[in-house]
């Protein structure tokens, strides 16, 4: 008599999965319903950077004519302006790190380093970068000032 309950409870089961207890047995979304929940996107934008007083200046070197800067750290203000007219997402206060090497008779160096923001138009938000590419030396870079411009 066990084993009857057995096999008919089994059986209740089995008969209550198949059938199901809605309409609507399908799944509530098909395959081609579905999207990747992936964020990657690509926006071009053109930045720049205003850096502050250095709170470390690093180590500098002057072999053979060239400037050697390791770790110069500091507080730096980004300002970017992105060409597809969307929301600021990138603009803000943060901390920079620069490390390079610049050859002052041509005016032109490799550098590289890291950028901490806090985007000022985005709640809770913090960008980390790291970045690298040539530099060149230009009279008016900073509208109008000198400064280094970086193709990055």
């Amino acid at each position: 008599m066990k084993t009857l309950k057995c096999v008919l409870v089994l059986f209740a089961f089995w008969g209550l999965m198949l059938v199901g207890c809605s309409d609507q047995s399908q799944s509530p979304v098909s395959p081609s319903d579905q999207t990747s929940l992936q964020k990657n996107f690509t926006r071009e934008f053109t930045g720049t950077n205003t850096p502050g007083a250095p709170t470390d200046l690093g180590i500098q070197k002057y072999p053979d004519g060239k400037i050697m800067v390791l770790k110069h750290k500091g507080p730096t203000l980004f300002a970017a302006s992105f060409g597809d007219g969307g929301s600021d997402i990138l603009s803000g206060p943060g901390e920079i790190e620069i490390n390079g090497t610049t050859d002052l008779s041509t005016m032109t160096g490799q550098w590289r380093g890291k950028l901490v923001l806090t985007p000022e138009g985005v709640h809770d938000g913090l960008w980390q970068m790291t970045w690298h590419g040539p530099s060149t030396f230009s009279p008016t870079a900073w509208y109008g000032t000198p400064g280094w411009i970086l193709s990055l």
